[in-house]
């Protein structure tokens, strides 16, 4: 278990890329500290700190996000065709590309 003191004096830093080990250790800190308050029964100013930190650290590495891919998207269910010239979706089974119907009328 963290020590307290240990906790509420560590600066929260994150890099630009964590690995899951990294973001797990962070979260089991931010738990034993949130813990160790419900069970004094406050927050104590330098707990206040190392959630605000942690959470400032989150917010920055969620902030940057992939770019979304760019491309044909089916019109019914909105996924991502693989190829833009398919004649159906290969999730929902639409058909994409009708052929033209020409008009059997009669002219009068």
């Amino acid at each position: 278990m963290w020590q307290l003191s240990s906790v509420a004096s560590r600066k929260v830093k994150r890099k630009k890329s964590e690995t899951t080990a990294e973001r797990l250790e962070g979260l089991e800190r931010m738990m034993d500290l949130l813990l160790q308050a419900s069970l004094r029964g406050r927050l104590l100013p330098s707990d206040r700190r190392g959630i605000k930190a942690y959470l400032a650290a989150r917010k920055k590495t969620e902030a940057v996000k992939p770019e979304k891919k760019k491309g044909p998207r089916c019109p019914v269910c909105r996924s991502l065709l693989p190829k833009p010239d398919l004649r159906r979706c290969p999730w929902c089974s639409v058909l994409l590309i009708a052929p033209a119907r020409k008009s059997r009328r009669k002219k009068k």
